[in-house]
């Protein structure tokens, strides 16, 4: 019974993992914490919270001890809905509890702070913190999140400030610290910050200092150099640096010089993160050239790339662009079901919001019952998308109908 269980889990078949599960409580079987811990975590990547905190209160009858793991668990999916309020009770409740707090919860709770745009109190708990909490003060998911932050309030100087001192505190910046960086710096110069990034993940992740080149003839050669002393010390951090490099040549619009890295990086032994590919096939699609997206697609398949969520979604969102194109759009939902992928709900809200443009109202609801049908809960977002749709089109009954359940859902009573 376990075995299958974990087997739905993994598969994200929630439906099915909670019916072996109640199954075999209802036959006197022994279910442990273990097992509740991954049944609510699959409802909380599905945005259903209603069912995580049913699991919850069962534990709590059960007297089952809680761990760390546990809450974060909830605590973040509540924040990815924006249920900052109920996410912040659990997280008085575990510190109420005596529960550990660590690295990954003060990332949740800096991240729930920014987001009502709080910024200044988010980062005051991460500095106070740096002490408190083992690593914090060395983690780059924290130190990006509130650089991002700061930077969409208005605080760019206060942004780069955190930013230098990140890296004097020798935090290795990766590529998320080096996207968030282009949207603050000026743009034409994104070979130039890459360097920046990989001098820095050679200083500070591979523990020797950058090469000195005399005989740059240019800032593509330093930057190849750089990559390739940090695939020779760390091909982990090598993956990191790549994405880095194909994330400013796609920003420069020259995919090509992008394929060109991934393949020489590839040669040496590197695995390409998923999101170097990610920025080629969005850059192929803005450059206008979907055509040549099959031979990308299967060039990339023979280094080992297995196309990813955000992959899918990339390819949705940019196929919804072009009102010719959205059939195909719709298409790629049946082909991740044919490969056993479950679509997110930010593809299925990609389609409907196309459909809704469109007059498509009736495909739109269809598409919408669907999700819920597959077992996927439909976050805020994607309600928001179909009542959008509902009024574009004159459906105000159908429109008031699903603000009443966003409200019974989401708002707080």
């Amino acid at each position: 019974y376990k075995s299958l269980f974990y087997g739905f889990c993994r598969r994200g078949c929630a439906a099915e993992a909670e019916a072996l599960f109640d199954h075999m409580e209802a036959d006197g079987y022994f279910v442990d914490k273990v097992m509740y811990t991954c049944l609510m975590k699959e409802y909380c990547k599905d945005n259903n919270m209603t069912m995580a905190m049913q699991l919850y209160l069962r534990m709590v009858e059960k007297s089952f001890d809680f761990d760390t793991y546990i809450f974060n668990t909830l605590i973040h999916g509540f924040m990815k809905l924006g249920m900052l309020d109920k996410g912040r009770v659990l997280f008085s409740q575990m510190v109420k509890k005596g529960v550990p707090l660590n690295v990954f919860t003060y990332h949740v709770m800096i991240g729930s702070y920014c987001k009502e745009g709080n910024v200044d109190y988010a980062l005051r708990l991460f500095e106070n913190n740096m002490g408190v909490v083992e690593d914090i003060s060395r983690n780059v998911h924290c130190y990006t999140n509130l650089i991002s932050w700061l930077y969409k309030k208005g605080g760019l100087d206060k942004a780069v400030d955190l930013l230098m001192r990140m890296l004097d505190n020798g935090v290795v910046p990766d590529h998320i610290t080096y996207f968030v960086l282009l949207k603050m710096l000026p743009k034409c110069h994104e070979l130039k910050y890459a360097m920046v990034i990989l001098q820095a993940i050679l200083d500070n992740g591979c523990g020797i200092d950058p090469p000195v080149i005399d005989d740059v003839r240019d800032i593509e050669v330093k930057v190849e150099s750089l990559l390739e002393e940090i695939a020779k010390k760390d091909m982990r951090r090598a993956s990191e640096g790549l994405a880095v490099v194909t994330t400013a040549l796609c920003s420069q619009r020259n995919f090509t010089a992008a394929l060109s890295r991934i393949e020489k990086m590839v040669n040496l032994g590197c695995k390409p993160l998923p999101f170097s590919f990610n920025s080629v096939i969005k850059c192929l699609f803005e450059e206008g050239v979907i055509e040549d997206l099959g031979t990308l697609v299967s060039l990339i398949q023979e280094w080992g790339f297995v196309p990813d969520p955000d992959t899918y979604l990339i390819v949705v969102n940019e196929l919804c662009k072009n009102n010719d194109r959205d059939d195909a759009a719709f298409a790629v939902i049946d082909v991740m079901e044919e490969l056993g992928l479950r679509p997110t709900v930010a593809i299925y809200s990609a389609v409907i919001g196309s459909l809704g443009k469109q007059g498509r109202v009736v495909e739109a609801e269809e598409m919408f019952a669907k999700m819920i049908e597959s077992g996927i809960q439909p976050d805020e977002m994607a309600y928001m998308i179909m009542i959008n749709a509902y009024a574009r089109n004159g459906r105000i009954n159908e429109a008031n109908e699903l603000v009443e359940q966003v409200v019974k859902l989401f708002v707080r009573p």
